[in-house]
């Protein structure tokens, strides 16, 4: 084997690796069990570390809290565009998946103008409200419900998106012309897109459910006997920032606390993904899709 072959094999390697890695990690709906419960990212999280950093965040250390907000906004944004990107590899043109990445790129930045709108307009309104009536709004409850919601929705449409389109994007046709050829298919086929899409729903929140369970009856218990009974503290501790430093190492210990969570909802959402795959309506189904749809 020349020396070009073998480098060539070594990157197919690196690829293949660091495809799986993102996939583990960033792949279809993992991610998506720290906002449907919260609490499952600050069970690896020392709670009293983290109660006393929030609490002097939002008391004595304000004028931490816009850094600290933007750097979780940043990683936050990060994981969304690797998420896509991780949908993306179903392609094998790497044309292709930049052309999709630039399209999600654009439509991410116009959804955050609206969502910034709709802050903006939050605000405004609690603002007068307190004013002019002295009615008190809960505006960081409601933008935490917001944050979370938002997340929600994009994270069930990109993905619910992405199984009905996948057996359409290994021919070289572009994003939006693979959802033209879904919505031709689900014009025809109304009920099996309601009753597959449904059962997509039905997947993802049994297996956030099942894994809540797991985590407080199972992992939760194991951690806390661990601690208890060999001195060895597996949770991750934040400290009294008092700098930018200190700010960026909490951040990145909840990041951390996150990707251990993805790490272990893994399984649980390979076996669901197994599921929705093997009872996917027009895998196989369709092996022709674009001659099909162009005779349709």
């Amino acid at each position: 084997m020349s020396l070009e072959e073998t480098l060539k094999a070594e990157r197919s390697k690196l690829r293949l690796v660091s495809e799986g890695i993102i996939k583990i990690f960033f792949g279809a709906w993992n991610g998506i069990q720290v906002f449907v419960y919260p609490t499952l990212i600050l069970y690896m999280l020392d709670s009293v570390s983290l109660v006393y950093w929030f609490s002097n965040l939002l008391t004595i250390k304000q004028y931490h809290l816009p850094l600290s907000l933007f750097l979780l906004i940043l990683f936050y944004m990060g994981f969304l565009i690797v998420k896509f990107y991780s949908f993306s590899l179903e392609r094998r043109d790497p044309d292709l998946r930049r052309k999709d990445l630039v399209r999600f790129l654009l439509e991410l930045h116009k959804g955050l103008l609206l969502i910034l709108f709709v802050a903006i307009m939050i605000f405004v309104l609690s603002s007068f409200l307190s004013y002019f009536y002295q009615i008190q709004v809960p505006q960081k409850r409601i933008y935490a419900h917001l944050f979370q919601y938002i997340s929600l929705t994009l994270m069930m449409f990109y993905y619910i998106q992405s199984v009905w389109t996948k057996p359409f994007k290994n021919r070289r046709i572009s994003y939006s012309r693979c959802i033209d050829y879904m919505i031709i298919f689900a014009r025809k086929n109304i009920a099996t897109v309601l009753k597959f899409t449904g059962f997509i729903a039905l997947v993802i929140f049994s297996s956030v459910k099942l894994y809540h369970l797991m985590f407080t009856y199972a992992v939760n218990p194991a951690v806390s006997f661990v601690s208890s009974a060999f001195g060895i503290d597996l949770r991750l501790k934040l400290i009294d920032a008092g700098s930018s430093i200190d700010i960026f190492y909490n951040v990145m210990m909840i990041v951390i606390s996150f990707f251990i969570s993805n790490l272990l909802f893994y399984p649980i959402v390979a076996l669901g993904q197994y599921l929705i795959n093997r009872f996917h309506p027009i895998k196989l189904k369709v092996a022709n899709a674009e001659t099909k749809t162009q005779d349709s």
